[in-house]
């Protein structure tokens, strides 16, 4: 493998056209170039300039050589690029899943393990999941379901509990658990991006749900209004540990759920750290 940077001193000597210029062009004196030169003759073990009085120019073997220096030149650079893309390919970390609470778990999970990786998170159905991992949209998915498909890796990762956050003093508040039962007539703040919650979770009776889009102003309003907040096993409120306010699991087969994590088997090495 010759030295890149005796190829490209060869490429600015035939672009300059002299041994001067391509010296002022790369800031070289003209007898360090002149070295270098001979040292690529010396590496190839062929001649590539006629020496006159007054000129250095290149003999035939030289000229071929400047058309050889110019493709091996193209192609280090074409490989670099391709290396540096697929690096920056590693290190961005597309993940989606079908639920939330999940889905933050699993991008808190991928910044301790991969500090300086780029995770973007998108919550999305689960069919549209699944077709951008076999794709390589997703590196990673987590769906409410377990796939057997060739090409694919799925594992358990996580369950996820609903529960009732309460204000303190509320008549649930003493209980250990609560059923769908105990939350009629209730009004209850929710989080309007729920996923494949939404429609388990309104079908629950009597229940008045107030939607709220932002996290932040959800608990905001829970503890300004003392009110109820729908929450989950994997992930803990501002105003959870705040004015005594208790959480309980709602249990019902519509509130738990496990979640299971899917790559491509090309991501085997990125499936198996987490």
């Amino acid at each position: 493998m010759q030295d890149l940077r005796l190829l490209e001193q060869l490429v600015t000597i035939a672009e300059k056209g002299s041994l001067s210029a391509a010296a002022e062009a790369l800031h070289l004196s003209q007898s360090a170039l002149s070295r270098s030169m001979q040292r690529l003759e010396e590496t190839l073990g062929v001649s590539l300039f006629v020496h006159s009085r007054n000129r250095t120019a290149f003999n035939e073997v030289g000229r071929k050589a400047v058309d050889g220096a110019r493709l091996l030149l193209r192609g280090a650079e074409e490989y670099t690029q391709a290396l540096r893309a697929f690096a920056a390919q590693l290190s961005a970390l597309n993940i989606g899943a079908t639920a939330p609470a999940p889905l933050w778990r699993l991008e808190a999970e991928l910044h301790e393990t991969f500090p300086s990786a780029a995770v973007s998170p998108e919550l999305g159905e689960s069919a549209a999941l699944l077709e951008g991992l076999r794709q390589g949209r997703f590196r990673l998915i987590l769906l409410h379901f377990s796939v057997s498909e060739p090409g694919l890796l799925c594992k358990p990762y996580v369950e996820d509990q609903i529960m009732l956050e309460l204000p303190a003093g509320h008549p649930l508040s003493a209980r250990e658990t609560l059923t769908p039962e105990d939350l009629r007539g209730l009004p209850v703040l929710v989080y309007r991006t729920l996923g494949m919650w939404r429609e388990r979770l309104f079908r629950l009776h009597d229940v008045h749900f107030i939607e709220q889009a932002e996290v932040d102003v959800l608990s905001d309003l829970a503890l300004s209004a003392d009110m109820a907040i729908l929450s989950s096993s994997l992930f803990t409120t501002r105003t959870s540990c705040q004015r005594g306010r208790v959480t309980l699991p709602i249990v019902s087969e519509d509130t738990r759920q496990r979640f299971y994590l899917l790559a491509r088997e090309s991501d085997h090495a990125l499936f198996q750290r987490l």
